[in-house]
C-alpha cells in the first residue's frame, strides 16, 4: 500500500464521520458511506485533493478559546500537533490552542500516539488538521506514492501507523 492510498482511506473515513457528526447522527448512513467511498476514490486517483487550511483556521479562530483536545476554556497555551523534536514546524498550521493539562500530558508525543495512549479517538478537527499537514509535507517530499515500508515513509515525522483507516467509532461518540 502506498501513502497516497492510506491517506485516501483515512481522509475518506474522516469525511464520513464529519458528515455524520455534523448531522447529529447516531450511526453512519448510506450517504455517509457514499461520501467516504467517493472521496477515497478521488484522492487515490488524484481527481480530488484534501481541502485547504482555510476552514481549519476559521474553526480555530471561532472555537471560542477552547482546548482543541478536551474543550477546556481556561489556562490555554499553544501546542504543536507535530512536536518540534519530531520535525514539526513553528507555523500556524501546526499550532492549536490547548489547556495546560492536555499540553503537559501530551508533551513531546505525536498527537495520534497521545490519543491512542489515552484510549481516546482524536477530535475530528485535530485529525483533519493532522492529515492536511501530513499531505502538504509528504507532497513536498515527493513521497505520496512511496510504499508504507519504504525508508522515505519511515523518515517522516508522522505516526502513520496510527492513522484511523479501519473502524471509526460511532458518530455519537465523536467530537469536533
Amino acid at each position: 500500500m502506498t501513502l497516497r492510498e492510506l491517506v485516501a482511506v483515512a481522509y475518506g473515513n474522516l469525511a464520513m464521520a464529519h458528515y455524520a457528526v455534523e448531522r447529529g447522527a447516531q450511526s453512519y448512513s448510506r450517504t455517509a458511506y457514499m461520501i467516504r467511498a467517493r472521496l477515497a476514490k478521488g484522492l487515490k486517483s488524484g481527481a480530488m485533493s484534501v481541502g485547504s487550511m482555510f476552514d481549519d483556521e476559521t474553526w480555530k479562530l471561532t472555537s471560542g478559546g477552547r482546548c482543541s483536545y478536551c474543550g477546556a476554556e481556561e489556562a490555554l497555551v499553544l501546542d504543536h500537533l507535530i512536536p518540534k523534536h519530531l520535525g514539526g514546524l513553528d507555523t500556524g498550521d501546526n499550532l492549536v490552542p490547548a489547556c495546560r493539562t492536555c499540553n503537559g500530558s501530551k508533551g513531546a508525543k505525536d498527537v495520534l500516539v497521545w490519543c491512542r495512549d489515552r484510549g481516546v479517538f482524536p477530535p475530528l478537527m485535530i485529525l483533519r488538521r493532522y492529515l492536511k499537514i501530513m499531505v502538504k509535507e509528504v507532497e513536498a517530499a515527493g513521497a505520496m506514492d512511496a510504499t508504507l515500508d519504504s525508508n522515505e515513509v519511515r523518515r517522516l515525522p508522522f505516526a502513520i501507523e496510527e492513522l484511523p483507516t479501519s473502524r471509526f467509532p460511532p458518530p455519537s461518540s465523536l467530537r469536533f
